[in-house]
Parts: C-alpha cells; sequence; structure tokens
C-alpha cells in the first residue's frame, strides 16, 4: 500500500507514524465522494495514525497516477521485530563435545534483544539452553551440550511491542564424541583464532584446515620447536572462521623474516576472498611490513621496517574506523578504514595468501599468533609484547 495526497487532506511530509499496535484497514469504496479523476485505484483502505487522524492508503501500483506526491514506505509505531534467521552452526552440523557458536542474522533495529533456546526434542519441552536478553547477534554456549546426541535451535526475537521466532523453523546440530572437529566458538575474550605454532599448526583455540611444508623453528626464546619455518611457496597453514568481524578485531604474531627486502609482497596473515574483499591483512612489502584492508579500495598503513633474523612482535588492531599497526608493543602507523567492513571471508592464511593463486608466500618463522573478535587496546598490545 502507499499513501497518495490526491486521496488525503495533507501531505506526505505530514503524515503520522501508524501505530501497529491498534492497527485497523476498512475499505474504502473507490467512488466516494472524493471525485477518483481519470485513473481510479484498484482499491482504497482506511486507517487511524498516531493522534487519530484518518488517512486513506492506495494500492502502491495506482499511487502517484494523478501526479501528486505519495510514499511506498510508511512511517510506524509500536512495530514488534522481523523475524531473524539462523546462520551458524549450519542446519545438521556434526560436532565434537565443547563450547558452540550460535549466530543469526541482526534485525537492524536498536530496541530487540534475542533469546537463544536450545531442547533436545523439536516440540522445545526438553531446554537444556535458554539464553535471554541477548543484544548482539551471536552468542557462544560453553556448557548444557555435553552430552552426545540430536539437539535442536532456535532464536526468538522481542521488544517491548511483541516477539517472535526466526523464520525457516528450528534446525538441529548433532554432537558427538567421535567428530574430528569441535563447533566453531569464540572465547569469553573474543579469540577466534591462536596457536602457540610450536613446531607445526595445531590451533590452541579454532580449527586448522590445511598444513603444508612447515618445519619446526627456534623460537623468540631459543628453545628448538617453539616456532615454524615457512620456505615460501611450498609452506601453508589455513585456518577457518565462523565470520569475519564486522567492526572490531585484531591480530598478533611473533614474526622473524628472512631475505628482506622482498619481492613483491609476502602475506604474515592474509583474509583475502575476492577481489576488493580483504578484511585484513599483514603484509611484508620491500624491507617494512604493513597491515592493510581491501574494501572497495584499498586502506593501509605505513609500513614499519623489520630486520632479517630477528623476532619482533607484530599486531594489526581494527577499531571502528581506525586501523593501527603496532611493533613490538608501540604503535607504528594508523590509517582511516571504513568503520564496518562485511567480508564473505572464512579463510585465513598464516604465511600466505590461501585463495590466491599466487600464493604471495611469506619466508621466515612465526612463533605465537592470535586472531580476536575485538579490538585489543595499545595496553594489551604492549603487555603481550612484554610477556613474550
Amino acid at each position: 500500500m502507499a499513501f497518495d495526497a490526491f486521496f488525503n487532506d495533507i501531505e506526505t511530509a505530514d503524515l503520522k507514524p501508524i501505530n501497529m499496535a491498534e492497527l485497523k484497514l476498512e475499505a474504502a469504496p473507490v467512488d466516494s465522494e472524493r471525485r477518483m479523476g481519470y485513473f481510479p485505484p484498484m482499491g482504497l483502505w482506511q486507517t487511524v495514525t498516531d493522534g487519530g487522524q484518518t488517512v486513506l492508503l492506495c494500492d502502491f501500483a495506482s499511487a502517484g497516477a494523478h501526479g501528486t506526491d505519495y510514499v511506498g514506505w510508511l512511517p510506524a509505531s509500536h512495530v514488534p521485530p522481523p523475524p531473524t534467521a539462523l546462520t551458524i552452526p549450519a542446519d545438521g552440523t556434526v560436532g565434537a563435545p565443547g563450547p558452540v557458536l550460535f549466530r543469526w542474522s541482526p534485525t537492524g533495529a536498536g530496541d530487540v534483544t534475542y533469546e537463544l533456546v536450545v531442547a533436545k526434542d523439536a516440540a522445545f519441552e526438553e531446554v537444556v539452553v535458554r539464553e535471554g536478553g541477548l543484544e548482539g547477534h551471536y552468542v557462544t554456549v560453553r556448557t548444557g551440550l555435553e552430552e552426545a546426541g540430536a539437539y535442536y535451535w532456535k532464536v526468538r526475537s522481542a521488544n517491548a511491542y511483541g516477539a517472535v521466532d526466526n523464520r525457516g523453523g528450528p534446525r538441529t546440530l548433532q554432537v558427538d564424541a567421535s567428530a574430528e572437529t569441535p563447533f566453531f566458538a569464540i572465547g569469553e575474550d573474543g579469540l577466534l583464532l591462536a596457536s602457540p605454532l610450536e613446531g607445526d599448526g595445531t590451533p590452541s583455540s579454532g580449527v586448522c584446515t590445511l598444513q603444508e611444508g612447515l618445519k619446526p623453528a627456534p623460537d623468540r626464546h631459543g628453545r628448538a620447536d617453539g616456532a615454524v619455518a615457512f620456505s615460501g611457496p611450498g609452506s601453508k597453514l589455513r585456518y577457518a572462521v565462523p565470520f569475519f568481524p564486522e567492526r572490531d578485531y585484531s591480530f598478533e604474531a611473533w614474526v622473524c623474516p628472512e631475505g628482506l627486502p622482498v619481492s613483491g609482497i609476502q602475506q604474515v596473515f592474509s583474509a583475502w576472498c575476492r577481489g576488493m574483499d580483504d578484511p585484513l591483512r599483514v603484509t611484508l612489502d620491500g624491507d617494512s611490513v604493513f597491515a592493510r584492508i581491501e574494501a572497495r579500495r584499498m586502506y593501509g598503513t605505513s609500513g614499519a621496517p623489520l630486520q632479517n633474523g630477528t623476532w619482533a612482535h607484530v599486531a594489526a588492531v581494527k577499531d571502528g574506523p581506525k586501523l593501527t599497526l603496532f611493533v613490538n608493543g608501540k604503535a607504528a602507523h594508523s590509517a582511516a578504514v571504513p568503520e564496518h567492513v562485511y567480508s564473505a571471508s572464512t579463510d585465513v592464511g598464516i604465511g600466505y595468501n590461501p585463495l590466491f593463486a599466487g600464493g604471495e608466500h611469506f619466508v621466515g618463522s612465526v612463533g605465537a599468533f592470535a586472531f580476536y573478535a575485538r579490538a585489543l587496546s595499545a595496553a594489551e598490545v604492549a603487555a603481550r609484547h612484554e610477556d613474550g
């Protein structure tokens, strides 16, 4: 439906919100007392706006036929939330016992809270998890899903004017002690991925999907197997993430490059997905390290020089509209970037670009790394460098 000034005594700019909690539509005759001109509408309906004013709405196809101003999006009040859509885990996902990340699409309204409900039955009579009052659109459940078997889950959106379950019905997941991989999860401190890289890429948090051509290497403390060595094109280390954070995120690692200055570029961390979709890369270019983002265009910090055979703690922190490169606990350079970066990236590479044919392979050693779905503070980065 639409509001057309031709059928009303007010202009579109004067239209008051329609109260959705008390909405009533009454059919109005097209041949009523108002002249319809040469283009009568297919239908007219009468309703009342906040404050008690009566207005007429016509079918959208007929709106504007007489050259008058009209609107198809109508202001409203007392609006219940729209249903959300479930995204993670995918329906039927099987994982090992442990924390489980649940994620759904946001409604886009600031007054909405969410309730996650998980049960052992489709009727939701045997509820094992109920997380209410959630303001974000994901949560990691840490207890209640230890027992093997099938579970059903749904999300209910609510505000002061109503509540509604997600569209598409509930999804299922299967907890299986013999499953090779865990469910995706986010740590209480926002941790998405981490590995000590003590001779290989085994994660302490998250899911490793590929490791090839890696060799144990001495770390910054001299421990023989305390890091991993990347020798170029044959070395690959890749991890999966359930989604890439949109606003705030951080990466940190201990890096010891070889062969500087490099020809072309080498990736310490790469989330490149496709052209102009790269939410974060930590890159060696020439003799320096840079933090960069591709989101419709290129953004990046200036470079900070590194030295061959010398360990450096490198961090890239995106805090809303600001991307900061830290080296050895200190902010080296910052750049203005989009506050929100919407990316399809779900694969990240350590020491190479996992989706680019050229690979952009790193040569040198990498020690412990971590990737967070939040912005580390400058004090936190400094403390991590100091603590080693």
